[in-house]
């Protein structure tokens, strides 16, 4: 076989070699809304004594005196395999909220978790969920924009109007384009692991706080700069992990704006 011959053998196999490996790496997954929300609703993974309603074949009456809502503004960020809490506040004149519950996507079954309100005309009922850690394996690696519903359910077997929470999730990477087109650098990184309760501790608390004693005893610049770093980071967590903006009456988004600026206008005072 002559030089020139070889060349071209070597060149087709290069050819043939660098398609092939590039056409496993095209992402067929999923990315149409509607089924990614339908794959998310049979993926949670609830509390027990969980139950659904489906307002779509049950004949479900609405009872109109009843809101729920939610603060929150950008989207939650959601990891398969990662316990999130969801936390839906509510107003019931009536005081007969006996459940709060979700729904990924406009139709279908409505999954409800039983909370203990003791007739309380308003409140948040909180639970814990999961999405099952293969979740992401036929879907299109990226961030997916995801529909929420948030309900109330009574005690006389009826559910309230809807409130529309956007989710985030995660299939794909930080740094994939639709993860930071659609939620906060900042947020996207968090660690929802490293938040072990609904009142925000865990490890970013600690963190906070081990800065804030570092501060305290040896103000400088850097202390300084470590210090609104870390509670920023950890309303950032909290708001990612809970996908709540309110926290004990107060906006974490507007103290995050607000910390910011301190942070720019004291620190360099040291």
């Amino acid at each position: 076989m002559d030089n020139k011959r070889i060349h071209l053998v070597a060149a087709t196999l290069f050819v043939t070699f660098f398609v092939s490996c590039n056409k496993n790496k095209i992402d067929r997954g999923i990315k149409d809304q509607a089924q990614v929300e339908a794959l998310l609703n049979s993926g949670l993974v609830l509390p027990a004594g969980s139950f659904t309603v489906n307002p779509d074949s049950d004949n479900v009456a609405v009872d109109n005196s009843i809101s729920v809502g939610s603060s929150s503004g950008a989207p939650m960020a959601l990891r398969v395999g990662q316990t999130t809490n969801a936390s839906i506040p509510f107003n019931a004149p009536n005081g007969n909220v006996s459940a709060i519950g979700m729904r990924f996507g406009t139709t279908g079954p409505i999954n409800f978790v039983p909370i203990s309100t003791n007739n309380a005309t308003g409140g948040t009922g909180s639970f814990q969920f999961q999405v099952t850690p293969e979740m992401c394996n036929n879907l299109s690696k990226i961030c997916h924009d995801v529909r929420c519903y948030e309900f109330a359910y009574t005690d006389e077997g009826q559910i309230s109007q809807s409130n529309l929470n956007q989710i985030a999730l995660m299939c794909g990477n930080c740094d994939e384009p639709s993860c930071k087109g659609l939620i906060d650098e900042n947020i996207c990184e968090v660690d929802c692991d490293l938040i072990s309760g609904a009142d925000g501790s865990g490890i970013y608390l600690d963190r906070y706080l081990e800065a804030l004693n570092t501060y305290s005893s040896n103000p400088t610049t850097q202390t300084c700069n470590n210090y609104y770093d870390a509670i920023i980071l950890w309303y950032q967590a909290i708001i990612a992990c809970s996908g709540q903006d309110d926290f004990q009456g107060e906006s974490l988004s507007s103290l995050i704006t607000q910390l910011e600026n301190d942070k720019g206008s004291i620190c360099p005072s040291f």
